[in-house]
Order: C-alpha cells, then sequence, then structure tokens
C-alpha cells in the first residue's frame, strides 16, 4: 500500500499533516524518530476516506539552538515525511539544515540496506 504523510502546519509546538492512503485501509501506527531514537507517536484522527488528520506535539528536547531533523513514518519503515527544524542565529541558506537533512536519509539508506542485506539480497 502506497501511504503519503504531508505536512499542514507547525503552531504552538505541534506539528500538523495528513496521511492519505487507500480508502477502507487501516493506517499503520505512525512514530517520530530524532537522531535514530523515538520521540512520539502521531495522533491520527479520520477526515474521509483514506485521509487522517495527524498531529505530534514536539517534544522540548528539539527545540534548543542549532538545526533539528526528525522523521515520521511507520514504526520500523521508511519516513514518509522529514522536518527540520533550525533555531538561532539567522539561518537561511544554512547548510547545517541541509547537513543534517542528509544525516536522516544517510540513516535510512543504512537501514533499507541492512534489512536487505538480512533478507537475503
Amino acid at each position: 500500500m502506497t501511504w503519503t504523510l504531508t505536512r499542514l502546519r507547525l503552531a504552538a509546538g505541534t506539528w500538523e499533516g495528513r496521511l492519505a492512503g487507500p480508502a477502507g485501509a487501516e493506517p499503520p501506527p505512525l512514530t517520530a524518530t530524532w537522531r535514530g531514537e523515538e520521540i512520539g507517536e502521531l495522533r491520527l484522527a479520520a477526515e474521509a476516506p483514506g485521509q487522517w488528520k495527524v498531529t505530534l506535539i514536539l517534544p522540548a528536547s528539539l527545540i534548543s539552538d542549532g538545526t533539528h531533523t526528525f522523521a515520521m513514518g511507520p514504526r520500523g519503515g521508511d519516513p514518509l515525511c522529514v522536518e527540520a527544524l533550525a533555531f538561532g542565529d539567522a539561518l537561511e541558506g544554512d547548510l547545517r539544515a541541509e547537513l543534517s537533512a542528509l544525516r536522516t536519509e544517510v540513516e535510512v539508506l543504512k537501514r533499507a540496506i541492512r534489512r536487505h542485506l538480512a533478507e537475503g539480497g
């Protein structure tokens, strides 16, 4: 099944998005990870067939100076959405945000390669 998770907004420390998938299917349990650690479970509320509103209250550990990238998706699966938060000095065009996003993507690739090799690929 193909699932997509799209960011709607970030307000008052709560990330909001929309999960879309096949009508009539049960959505997978979604989690958020930061630096390889699970930071929270995403809450889902049905909006329409095949669509759910998704919310995540951001933990205080993400709200500090620097660039923080977190990924959201099915537990143990590939991320459906990756977000970066940047605080502190003006970070427009900052390479730190890009580097943080790349680190998260490398972690995803490593996990996929390990899974592929473990399956005998």
